[in-house]
């Protein structure tokens, strides 16, 4: 019964998506219904207990890394990094251009990279659909490793693991993503052409590798990480009040705070109302299809690594350790990247003007190689 009233739940979250309703609202919905018919009068204490540390400190993170990435666009830092990394040809810098901003986790962030990148493509003379696909898929390359992933933050709260040790497990994944975007871009860009750029640029890339240090080679929290980074940008850049401003209403975000909560605390209903073990019953003789399918399957339909993570790994949780999160983890990014439903996808075709079902020709090229790579890198993992 419980197994039913799960798939219900899941299903009501995809149909309202599908039918554009606001994703918190429809998480909230999918949420409260399992909640009521799963744990019944306890709901209360149970949604209590979901408001703990480890919320705290999911929350933080990402408030602050949306924070960090919306201060750093008000700086104009990221415009400096891409005429920075033009020095090195525009073969270079055209992938480049969509990846350094794929360190900056927003919603729609390839439209930022779409803009950067337009006369860059112009003068390559990249088709339209082709444009798209490069900065679609490079703009996304970083989501199964990097700290600051919502994904990866999310995660972490739900699986009760550091976000390095989510990245130990998922990143063959990112590696696969790599090769085959660059499998299917060598042939399309042309370099010979002379654009803006300065070396100096460069040096702003201090952030990212200062946060890389501090996550995971030092593997400092998140949370503390963020704080000394913004404490050091604050000082050196000294933005403006209006930027500040601005770029803490960007990060207090209403619908993704709320979308956050609602995901661990429908984590929260899965664990105490003990539909796990059922769950490990029924899904252990599929158990290796299951992890990849049932994330796939919900991130194709919201296009949301939020809903991917908050959706499908609690119910999963029992098969999670050691290449199952893996699976999981590429089954949802995958199953994102295809969505039609993805923001940057849809506004990086709006902006180049591409028909997104050409696009789709790389895109699905792409996702298969993805898998096949993956698969091959398990192999001697």
């Amino acid at each position: 019964m419980l197994e039913v009233m799960l798939l219900i739940s899941i299903l009501v979250v995809v149909i309202l998506v599908f039918k554009r309703v606001n994703v918190a609202v429809a998480l909230g919905a999918g949420t409260v219904f399992y909640g009521v018919v799963a744990v019944g009068l306890n709901i209360v204490r149970i949604t209590i207990m979901a408001f703990n540390p480890t919320m705290i400190e999911v929350l933080s993170a990402l408030i602050l890394a949306m924070l960090l990435a919306s201060l750093l666009g008000e700086l104009g830092v990221t415009d400096r990094i891409v005429e920075g990394l033009s020095t090195f040809g525009c073969r270079s810098a055209g992938i480049a251009i969509p990846a350094i901003i794929g360190l900056l986790p927003m919603p729609g962030g390839a439209y930022v990279s779409a803009v950067m990148a337009k006369t860059l493509y112009d003068k390559m003379e990249l088709k339209p659909q082709e444009k798209v696909f490069i900065n679609y898929w490079f703009r996304h390359i970083w989501a199964p490793v990097w700290p600051l992933y919502q994904g990866i933050i999310l995660a972490s709260g739900i699986l009760n693991k550091t976000p390095i040790e989510i990245v130990s497990v998922t990143w063959p994944s990112a590696l696969a993503s790599v090769i085959s975007g660059i499998m299917m871009v060598t042939f399309r860009l042309k370099g010979g052409y002379n654009i803006k750029h300065d070396l100096r640029g460069l040096t702003h890339l201090w952030i990212f590798i200062l946060i890389s240090i501090l996550v995971i080679l030092l593997k400092i929290s998140v949370v503390l990480s963020l704080i000394m980074i913004l404490t050091i940008l604050l000082i050196i850049y000294k933005p403006t009040s209006k930027s500040c401003l601005k770029s803490v209403k960007y990060a207090l975000n209403p619908t993704i705070i709320i979308l956050v909560i609602e995901s661990i605390v429908f984590s929260q209903y899965i664990r105490e109302s003990g539909i796990m073990e059922s769950l490990t019953n029924i899904l252990e003789p599929i158990w290796w299809l299951a992890l990849f399918l049932i994330p796939f399957i919900i991130g194709l339909a919201t296009g949301a690594e939020f809903t991917y993570v908050a959706l499908a790994l609690p119910p999963l949780l029992p098969f999670l350790s050691g290449k199952g999160l893996l699976w999981a983890f590429l089954g949802g990014y995958m199953g994102v990247m295809l969505s039609p439903g993805h923001s940057c996808l849809i506004l990086s075709a709006s902006h180049y003007e591409a028909d997104i079902p050409t696009v789709y020709r790389y895109i699905v090229l792409a996702v298969l190689s993805t898998i096949l790579i993956t698969i091959v890198f398990s192999l001697f993992k």
